[in-house]
């Protein structure tokens, strides 16, 4: 396995930035939905957005966390178009209900970050559906949210400058350990029979297949990767990154004692940098960003694979409407 070997791809020997918070354009008029963003990255990139001038939402289950970090982002940034999103991503009924109420009381979302997640909870943990609670949350979760705002985007996208509407799903380092056959989707609702890690790094796939957290990792390339096919003829960027975390690994430590981690501030400049760069272009929908802002690859062989992509949506897909109906974002 070559790929753990890879330092770039997880994390070590990073080097120093080359584009920074400075660098990020005038977001003025610009609309943007951050998840998780009541603590770490997620805290620092709505606050940089605030800063940069656009209007941003919030989105995190606990409205009373929230609220206390958006008037900690007030205060320092002096600015208050902050507002607070409720978004229970471990509940497939409230997510896509909160997607598609922002969709119709608004008239414009320029970029959608993807950002929360859950990392290797207690063994056995479960969505309000019965599903992992990582894969749960990190991918089935965040595709019902976004499903309704995709109509939403490609309106934006019709009359918003070209490249500047973007969709962002933060994967991890972690989705290469998920198996090299890629996601079981049978023991995602069988969450006894394999450890929280497994269910991670098939997560992580997902976000590259819908853009582009183990096997939830997995599943967010998947995700991104798919959602960058889909759009494409849109106008609208979709990318995945690895990301560093800080809050998200307060359930291993193994990672903590031997991971290179970094604070939140110098951890949110990729997903900032996939979100509002004005290097990045649709040329790059699809494309995987590690620390600092880097074009890289990801690791796992089948993250990359179309078929395996695919199934990824429509395994999210499948599971949507099983709740909530046909859909009408993106089938």
């Amino acid at each position: 396995m070559l790929e753990m070997f890879d330092t770039k791809a997880l994390g070590f020997f990073v080097p120093a930035p080359t584009w920074g918070i400075e660098d990020i354009p005038d977001l003025t008029g610009k609309v943007a939905i951050v998840t998780g963003a009541n603590t770490g990255i997620g805290k620092q990139s709505a606050k940089h957005l605030l800063q940069s001038g656009a209007t941003v939402y919030a989105a995190a289950r606990s409205e009373e966390k929230c609220l206390n970090a958006i008037e900690d982002i007030k205060a320092e940034t002096k600015r208050s178009d902050i507002h607070f999103l409720h978004l229970d991503l471990g509940d497939i009924a409230q997510s896509y209900s909160a997607g598609l109420e922002f969709a119709k009381s608004h008239d414009r979302l320029d970029m959608l970050i993807n950002s929360a997640g859950v990392m290797t909870p207690p063994k056995g943990s479960r969505t309000k559906d019965g599903y992992d609670l990582q894969f749960g949350t990190n991918c089935i979760g965040h595709f019902a949210f976004s499903q309704p705002l995709l109509k939403l985007l490609r309106s934006t996208a019709k009359t918003a400058p070209a490249n500047s509407v973007r969709i962002v799903w933060v994967s991890s380092a972690a989705h290469f350990l998920g198996s090299k056959e890629g996601i079981d989707f049978e023991s995602i609702t069988e969450v006894s029979r394999v450890s929280p890690f497994y269910h991670y790094s098939q997560r992580h796939v997902c976000e590259m297949l819908h853009t582009l957290s183990e096997r939830s990792k997995l599943g967010s390339i998947h995700l991104a990767n798919e959602c960058a096919n889909r759009l494409r003829d849109d106008g609208i960027i979709s990318v995945s990154l690895r990301n560093i975390s800080t809050d998200l690994q307060r359930n291993m430590w193994l990672v903590r004692t031997f991971m290179p981690l970094y604070s939140a501030s110098l951890g949110c400049l990729t997903q900032l940098y996939a979100a509002t760069s004005t290097d990045v272009t649709m040329a790059d929908t699809g494309s995987y960003y590690v620390p600092w802002a880097r074009k890289y690859h990801p690791s796992h062989p089948k993250a990359n694979d179309p078929d395996s992509q695919r199934s990824t949506w429509e395994f999210c897909q499948a599971q949507l409407e099983k709740v909530v109906g046909p859909t009408v974002g993106l089938s």
